[in-house]
């Protein structure tokens, strides 16, 4: 179970976030908890208190995909 919350800290770290960065990105995104009680699930996540729900799992690859189109479309606006 352990790979699971390793490759969540990994992902997040990837994305260059940290934990509170990736609070606040979902409070933007429009998660309409609290941002400390988002944070405290995220960190309950990364410890392994609480499984890396598929909503997470999901929004983290969203994320990824936007961060990967990025330099794609600053390429084209350059080229």
């Amino acid at each position: 179970m352990s790979g699971q919350y390793s490759e969540f800290r990994a992902r997040i770290a990837a994305l260059g976030l940290t934990q509170s960065g990736l609070a606040r990105r979902m409070k933007q995104l429009g998660d309409d908890r609290d941002e400390k009680n988002i944070l405290r699930s995220i960190q309950r996540m990364v410890a392994g208190d609480a499984r890396v729900s598929g909503e997470m799992r999901a929004l983290l690859g969203l994320l990824e995909e936007a961060s990967l189109a990025r330099p794609e479309a600053s390429e084209q606006s350059h080229g």
